[in-house]
């Protein structure tokens, strides 16, 4: 959980090698200089599930994090649940703006 990581915390975390992830939690609400494009490249997430009400960020988020990664706010979907399933499978889904997803990579 990447919540509350910023400045030498972050550095400590990207001298480390690359540990590809399935769900990142973005740190400090999505901000610019916690979310850099070295730690987009380190973690290279399928999700990245960022708490915050407005979605101002967002653009900035899904431009760092690539195609490849599904960002998705608190404050659009709300709860936001994922489920590994023993196969390996990853399910999302939401509670406000729902949507469910079982494939190996986010939906749409």
């Amino acid at each position: 959980m990447t919540g509350d990581l910023e400045k030498d915390g972050l550095q400590r975390l990207l001298a480390n090698d690359a540990l590809p992830v399935d769900v990142l939690q973005s740190p400090h609400h999505g901000s610019r200089a916690a979310n850099p494009p070295e730690l987009a490249a380190w973690a290279q997430p399928r999700w990245v599930v960022v708490g915050v009400r407005e979605n101002r960020l967002l653009p900035y988020l899904k431009k760092t994090y690539g195609r490849n990664t599904r960002v998705v706010s608190t404050g659009e979907y709300g709860a936001v649940t994922f489920d590994i399933h023993p196969d390996g499978t990853l399910r999302a889904s939401a509670i406000r703006k729902p949507f469910i997803t079982t494939a190996g990579k986010p939906a749409g």
